[in-house]
């Protein structure tokens, strides 16, 4: 992506959350041969919160195939023994193939308006959580190949506020535009002066449109916070707006607290000693040429004939 302090994290944003409000989260891919309910590593233990008194955080995850029925069982989970519902603020992620208009509906069924959703679609083999993945398709990117997979994390403070807004790139001229007026839409549904600007922004966009999106952001509020997010995965792309999925758009939370805050980023790859390059060509953002020789020729060289293997 461009080089701009913007983090744009693909597939899964649920990680940066995770690690604002004190719960511990990684980020994998995985190829398995056989579809089932996966917890990975099984033998790692949910990090346990450190504790903010006044906040409650929960997450919970869901393999069943009916929407309405996989939004109780991981809402169930996550606010288990929490007096405060519905929660203030609630991340959803469901693997891609899922019904997302329908898990979004059996959320505000079950939830109403109080609650702020963020969130849109996964990668198609995976959805996380704070006890690691739950796998959701064998292999590739076939909708046919999927069963599908839900995540999500639940959140009631009295010391974090959240506001929430969506556009649907459809409806705009530009991305820019729609961004644009995604993030007033959660400013002014705050009900802050104009003057407090939130501590962090958290994105998720359609694959394509982010560095347009991020630009538009960036004209909004300038650089006065941290933008945080990923790409929703596909090949059935949905973004989460107020009652609608959106297959190009944005869903954008704003997070205001005065508590300590700490960012966390995590790519889902192990770095190795290398060779290095210099791009000599791209095309967008692809980089097709390192130091004159095709990209993926020298990756798959410096790899051992993995990149081949792979393909």
């Amino acid at each position: 992506m461009s080089g701009k302090r913007w983090l744009v994290v693909g597939v899964i944003a649920i990680t940066l959350v995770i690690a604002l409000i004190f719960l511990q989260g990684g980020l994998t891919s995985y190829w398995g041969e056989k579809p089932q309910f996966s917890l990975v590593p099984p033998e790692r233990p949910a990090a346990e919160p450190e504790g903010v008194p006044g906040t409650e955080v929960g997450a919970g995850w869901s393999r069943r195939q009916e929407a309405d029925q996989a939004l109780e069982e991981a809402a169930a989970m996550a606010l288990k023994g929490k007096p405060a519902t519905p929660p203030d603020f609630a991340i959803i992620f469901a693997s891609s193939g899922s019904d997302l208009p329908g898990i979004l509906a059996a959320a505000r069924k079950l939830w109403g308006e109080k609650t702020k959703i963020f969130g849109g679609t996964s990668d198609s083999r995976a959805v996380l959580t704070n006890k690691g993945f739950i796998k959701a398709a064998a292999k590739g990117y076939e909708p046919q190949l999927h069963e599908r997979a839900l995540a999500l994390m639940t959140v009631t403070s009295r010391d974090i506020g959240f506001a929430v807004g969506a556009a649907d790139f459809g409806a705009y001229a530009t991305v820019r535009e729609a961004s644009q007026a995604a993030l007033r839409r959660a400013l002014k549904s705050a009900g802050r002066p104009i003057q407090d600007k939130p501590q962090v922004i958290l994105t998720t966009i359609s694959h394509g449109d982010e560095d347009e999106a991020l630009a538009g952001i960036e004209a909004e509020m300038g650089k006065s916070a941290p933008v945080l997010g990923g790409t929703a995965g596909g090949p059935r792309f949905g973004i989460l707006g107020k009652n609608n999925v959106f297959p190009r758009g944005i869903s954008l939370a704003v997070i205001y607290t005065r508590l300590p805050m700490g960012l966390v980023f995590e790519g889902g790859f192990d770095k190795v000693d290398t060779p290095g390059g210099v791009v000599t060509k791209v095309e967008g953002r692809a980089i097709v040429e390192i130091n004159g020789k095709p990209a993926l020729d020298l990756y798959d060289e410096w790899l051992g004939g993995q990149v081949r293997k792979l393909i």
